[in-house]
């Protein structure tokens, strides 16, 4: 039942992330009216004012990755350039047990470890808009965290990260 759970959040989150990125879409276009289809992973956008029809790849929008702490650290530690090249930049859904809930510098953050023994660890910094979410963590707890991944330096950097489950 708790996976269960966890899945539908991680939809709920991918979904609400999806509307954003089409109301501020919206809101950049202005007043003009527009229409806009998905079909075989194509956007196409239809203006009102220009009669005229764009195709945008379905990447300009795309769903969080979904990864384990395990896959990530392994991904990076295995290479580097072509883990960035996977994750870097992009947002993702990341499972994993709770390290530490700490702060340093300031900055608030969740380590997340892997499945197996390693220095490294995925750090997931929040800012101060979503510190609050940290107060109901504990060590040890399986979560799910949605951020952007900034890449890898020792242990790999999540920036503007939320509590998804």
């Amino acid at each position: 039942m708790g996976g269960c759970l966890k899945i539908i959040g991680a939809i709920v989150v991918a979904a609400l992330l999806v509307l954003v990125t089409v109301v501020i879409v919206v809101s950049i276009t202005g007043d003009q009216e527009s229409e806009t289809i998905l079909t075989d992973g194509q956007e196409t956008s239809t203006s009102a004012s220009e009669g005229k029809s764009t195709r945008i790849p379905a990447t300009a929008t795309p769903l969080p990755i979904d990864v384990t702490v395990t896959t990530l650290v392994r991904d990076y530690e295995a290479n580097e350039i072509a883990a960035d090249q996977k994750y870097k930049g992009k947002w993702a859904l990341i499972t994993g047990k709770v390290r530490a809930i700490s702060e340093t510098l300031g900055t608030k953050y969740v380590s997340l470890e892997p499945d197996f023994i390693t220095f490294s660890s995925v750090k997931c910094d929040f800012d101060d808009r979503n510190v609050s979410q940290l107060a109901s963590l504990r060590k040890g707890q399986i979560i799910t965290l949605l951020g952007r991944i900034d890449g890898y330096s020792i242990l790999v950097e999540v920036d503007d990260c939320i509590v998804a489950s």
